[in-house]
């Protein structure tokens, strides 16, 4: 097996508080990649890192982390579920082969988990579905599958792994077997097992012409054989295989990190796809070098700044080995560096690494750091000698609220002072987040474009040295002023409204 085909890169998404932060803690204990499961309420999740994800109990950036798993490498990421921090969901979908979308048993299909659902099917990502919470009072799993075969067609749920009226086991229609909760009592459900078998052999048989003639045929398919047709109707996005448990118990998880390394996509197989070709214009003889290696390709995926190890870039390759020394070109701006370290990620922990080869997601900081703050989400990095092209560009919800920061020093006025670093800094952080020094386009202050306001409170530094007459956020309306709508700030006072 080559070493990309064993690697899966797949992303969690879901509404706020479905439970991909408890899933994503699950699978690196059942993986043996952490000793003690974390839990989100006590505040020690791998992937909540930052102080406020901790306290707010919420996901605030994605957290990439390294696993492995029977034969395969997995690479996920915990991607945030709350809608201020879409942009988080975006730019990581955008680098995955595949996605996890996890749904709470008892809400069923919310409104994030359609958006988001939406957003990874638009980049052509399979997927897989995990009902989760099926262990609480009031769970319903096949209200959960209605809701997705209506809302996600033409998409079909096959229904892979479903809980049993008794004891909360769940029956195993591919491996034909009932997975047991240690507390309940064994009962027989070979008919159960038989019939569930029969609707998704009929289920299939509607899709898949090679499964249609053994149904006719009322031959028996062998599970590989059934296996690899979940596969193709999954890869070809006519099909969700739908998994059921719940990720604090750890009940059915292991069925479903077997799907991913059975019925997802390794890293070259997606990119031979063709939804991929739509966002890696180049064919792969243009990436040959003259002595026959692959030119590194690579996308930014964040800029992460950080004491130790320091400011770095995570990003996603596609083409070539990464090695120390290689030198790369952002075709998206005239920026160029030596690549001094790289780094396997995990959440806030690195281990340095001597290579990486495509389909990795990792972490590169340049040996001079000077043309790293400029790098921004979603840049196209080749290796120098390379081809001139660009990915395509990742693509970010329109903000929709200003925040005005009025110059307090001359420095500030020239954009050289503390505050409009501090802006910067966070600007190179966040997509959304964009800064402009002069006149807003409304009300004539200078400031920062539209953002959502919690967007400033993860990024500590920046929020403890913003000037002293900071006006809070505005909402610019059709026919009403800017000023109108902005309040002003003041130490010591009550707020008032021009």
């Amino acid at each position: 097996m080559c070493v990309s085909d064993a690697i899966r890169n797949f992303g969690i998404i879901a509404h706020i508080d479905a439970g991909k932060t408890t899933l994503t803690e699950r699978i690196l204990l059942e993986t043996g990649a952490v000793r003690f499961g974390g839990a989100v309420d006590e505040g020690t999740t791998v992937s909540d890192y930052l102080l406020q994800e901790r306290e707010r109990g919420i996901s605030i950036v994605s957290s990439a982390i390294t696993c492995h798993w029977k034969e395969w490498q997995f690479n996920l990421v915990d991607t945030p579920g709350h809608i201020d921090f879409t942009a988080e969901v975006e730019r990581s979908l955008r680098v995955m082969d595949a996605a996890v979308a996890v749904f709470c048993g008892l809400r069923g299909v919310q409104a994030q988990s359609e958006m988001v659902w939406r957003r990874a099917r638009r980049y052509g990502l399979p997927a897989l579905a995990f009902v989760n919470k099926l262990d609480r009072e009031g769970a319903d799993f096949d209200a959960v599958v209605a809701q997705l075969a209506r809302l996600f067609a033409p998409a079909r749920p096959l229904v892979l792994t479903r809980p049993l009226p008794h004891g909360g086991d769940l029956l195993d229609i591919l491996g034909r077997k009932v997975i047991s909760n240690p507390e309940s009592t064994t009962y027989d459900y070979s008919q159960e097992l038989a019939a569930r078998r029969g609707e998704l052999l009929e289920q299939l048989a509607e899709t898949d012409e090679e499964v249609l003639k053994r149904f006719v045929a009322d031959e028996e398919l062998a599970d590989e054989e059934l296996a690899g047709a979940i596969r193709r109707q999954t890869l070809r996005l006519a099909a969700v295989p739908v998994f059921a448990g719940s990720a604090a118990t750890g009940l059915g998880v292991a069925p479903l990190l077997d799907a991913v390394g059975r019925f997802l996509p390794g890293p070259a197989e997606r990119l031979s796809s063709s939804a991929s070709r739509k966002h890696f214009p180049v064919s792969r003889e243009r990436l040959k070098a003259q002595d026959g290696h692959d030119f590194v390709v690579a996308a930014v995926v964040k800029i992460v700044r950080t004491a130790w190890p320091g400011d770095y870039a995570v990003i996603r390759i596609y083409s070539g080995t990464l090695r120390p020394g290689v030198v790369l070109c952002d075709q998206n701006r005239p920026l160029s560096g030596a690549v001094g370290a790289i780094w396997r990620l995990n959440a806030a922990d690195t281990s340095e690494l001597p290579a990486a080869e495509a389909g990795e997601i990792v972490g590169v900081a340049l040996a001079d750091a000077a043309p790293l703050p400029a790098f921004r989400a979603g840049d196209t990095l080749v290796e120098e000698g390379g081809p001139q092209f660009r990915l395509a560009r990742m693509r970010f919800p329109e903000p929709v609220v200003w925040e005005v920061f009025a110059p307090a020093t001359d420095a500030d006025r020239a954009g050289r002072g503390g505050p409009h670093a501090a802006l910067a800094a966070g600007a190179g952080r966040r997509p959304v987040l964009g800064l402009r020094h002069g006149r807003t386009p409304s009300g004539g202050r200078p400031g920062t474009p539209p953002f959502r306001t919690s967007h400033l409170g993860p990024h500590g530094p920046a929020a403890g040295r913003l000037p002293r007459d900071h006006r809070p956020p505005s909402a610019p309306q059709t026919g009403v002023s800017q000023a109108a709508l902005t309040r002003r700030g003041h130490p010591g006072r009550r707020g008032t409204y021009a």
